[in-house]
Parts: structure tokens; sequence; C-alpha cells
């Protein structure tokens, strides 16, 4: 009895731990659906609000192209339907083209005086005579031409800027070198900036394009002491690397001198006499094999 009863506690508490697992894993899947769910509606309104937005772009689009088009009807309307002014109107406006009429047709009233117009033929000089007393008459101002030279305008953009300081500097250079030369009787440089002489140019040209020079390789003296000496040192390595190879080799024949005793045993024993049998065929072999070649 206690343990059926013992199994049935146990089955109740799996059970009862597997209910509290699904309710997690439930409410695990629920929130995951309602994140999936609210990024599809974000993706949903977004792709909504641009395609609306360039719904509203072709409307305002077609709306101004309607816009347009009316303007030009009604434009087109006006000058089919507009009424042709008759005399009587003009006349009866004091805004009309007879009384106030525009520049723009070539016309300048203010130009003309009042009342008729004036005939200027009789008053133009015939003579030189008559054109030096219209010239007497007239004030000094309008027959002295005044002119003056234009402003020099200073740079205006960026590049303009960098010329002019280019053009004052190789100015200022060449004010420098003048007067260097003037001082120097003749000769060119100024200051400290003197010509260099053409060999040194040439090893500054061959440094900047080759780099620094390489120095020379130092020698040895040539002292017999030193020669005996450094030969004595070359045999004694030579000795020391010929000892180390040989004893390599002793040691690898010491690791390997029951193979060499096998090998020299086969070596040691006599030959196998040979069968009569296959000495037979042996000699079969060789008799075919001289027909063959005759």
């Amino acid at each position: 009895m206690w343990e059926n009863r013992e199994w049935n506690e146990r089955e109740e508490e799996i059970k009862g731990l597997q209910d509290e697992r699904l309710e997690v894993i439930q409410r695990a899947i629920a929130v995951r659906e309602e994140a999936v769910e609210e990024k599809a509606q974000r993706r949903v309104d977004a792709l909504k609000q641009g395609r609306l937005a360039e719904k509203q772009k072709v409307f305002a689009v077609i709306q101004q192209r309607r816009v347009n088009a009316l303007r030009k009807l009604t434009r087109a309307r006006r000058a089919v339907d507009a009424p042709t002014p008759d005399l009587v109107d003009q006349y009866s406006q004091y805004s009309s083209q007879v009384y106030a009429p525009s520049t723009r047709l070539g016309q300048f009233p203010d130009s003309k005086p009042r009342g008729l117009t004036i005939d200027p033929k009789p008053f133009e000089p015939v003579n030189y005579r008559e054109v030096v007393e219209l010239e007497a008459t007239m004030p000094s101002r309008i027959k002295t031409a005044q002119t003056a030279r234009p402003e020099k305008q200073g740079p205006k953009n960026a590049e303009e800027r960098e010329h002019a300081s280019i053009a004052r500097q190789l100015g200022h250079i060449e004010t420098l070198l003048n007067t260097s030369k003037q001082e120097a009787n003749g000769e060119k440089g100024h200051g400290a900036c003197w010509p260099a002489p053409l060999e040194e140019k040439e090893a500054l040209r061959r440094k900047r394009m080759h780099g620094p020079e390489r120095p020379e390789t130092p020698s040895l003296e040539n002292d017999s002491e030193i020669v005996a000496r450094r030969a004595a040192i070359v045999l004694v390595q030579r000795v020391l690397r010929g000892r180390a190879v040989q004893n390599n080799m002793y040691e690898g024949k010491r690791m390997r001198l029951e193979l060499i005793k096998e090998l020299q045993l086969e070596e040691l024993l006599p030959p196998p006499e040979p069968h009569p049998q296959s000495s037979l065929s042996v000699q079969l072999i060789h008799r075919h094999v001289s027909a063959a070649m005759v």
C-alpha cells in the first residue's frame, strides 16, 4: 500500500511539474507570437505610410498639372473672348492709351512738351560759327568727358585667391633676388640661399633618388698571425663537426646492431644448390631466347 501511495504522490508531483513547465512554455510562445505580430504590424504600417506618401506625391503632381492646364485654358479663353475697344471708349476713359500711353509700346509722352510738337530743324547749327556759339551756350561739364579707370576687383573664389597668393609670393621672391643681385654685383642668390655647386647638387639628387649611401665593406688587415689563428679556428670547427657526425653514426650503428648481424649472417651462409628440374627449365628458356634472337 505504501508503495502505491508513494508512486501516486510521485506521479502527482511529476504531473504538477509538467503542468508548470507547460504553462511557462505557453507563456513564452504567447510572448513570442505577440512580438512577431507587433513586428509584422510595424512593417505593414511602414509600408502603408510609404505607399500613402507616394500616393500623395502623385496626387500633388497631378493637381499641379491640373492647375497649370486650367490657367492656360483661362488665359486662352480671355484672349479669345476679349472685346476690341472702340474709339469712343478710349476717349471716354482717361486711363486708356490715348491719355496715358504705355512706354513698352514705344511712346514716351513725358519727353515731349505740352501742346504742339517743336520742330528742331530751325535751331540746328548750319556752319562753324553757329556750332561755336552753341558750344558757348553749353555748360563745361557737358563738353568735358569724365572717365575713371575701373577699380581692380579682388579674387572672387578660392582658386583665384590661391593664384593671387602664389603671384604675391613669386613677386616677393623676385624682388628679393633682384635686390640681392644688385647688391652682389650681378651674382644670383639671396643671403644664405646661394646656388650650390653642380657636384653637390648631383650628390643631393642621387641621395634623394637612391636613399642613403651604403658604407664601405670593412676588410681585415693582412696579418699572418691573424690568418693563422683564423685557419686554426676553422680547423677546430671542422674537427668538432666531423666528430659530432661520427658520434651520430656510431650511435645509429649501436641501435641497429642486431639487424646488421642478421644481414651479415645471410651473407656468410653458403648458397643453396640448384634443383635439377629448375636448371633444365632455365636451359630451355635460354635456348628459346637465343633461337628467337637468331
